[in-house]
């Protein structure tokens, strides 16, 4: 979640207002939750619950990618609305990401989801 917004902000950070308070918050959030997760394993042992690193990472990336798919950057520039012809060549590079964005989202669930069927879990022997 916290990429997402941070991805949301990027595309629109010219036209938010209180941007840097905005910038500071998602970063204290996602220092927190680093720090927690860095505090939990290493005083902890990572014992109950146990926090995946590849979960948080690849969360974090969705997140990002899903922000790119899901929200559109504001195609305003400063108080101004620039014309129609800078604006197509302005934004030409956000439609490219919103594609390659969705088409590694995609194949990433699709994989999640094939290898999650495929693969079956270990069975415990229990003596």
């Amino acid at each position: 979640m916290v990429s997402l917004c941070g991805c949301a902000m990027l595309q629109n950070f010219k036209e938010l207002p209180y941007k840097l308070h905005r910038a500071v918050a998602v970063a204290v959030l996602a220092l927190a939750d680093i720090a927690a997760s860095l505090y939990h394993y290493f005083s902890l042992g990572n014992i109950s619950p146990r926090i995946s690193w590849a979960a948080h990472s690849s969360g974090a990336l969705a997140g990002f990618l899903l922000g790119l798919v899901l929200f559109k950057g504001s195609k305003k520039i400063g108080p101004a609305v620039v014309p129609v012809a800078d604006e197509e060549e302005k934004f030409v590079w956000t439609r490219v990401a919103v594609w390659v964005a969705a088409t590694l989202l995609g194949a990433a669930f699709s994989a999640a989801v094939i290898l999650n069927v495929l693969l079956t879990p270990p069975t415990q022997v229990t003596d």
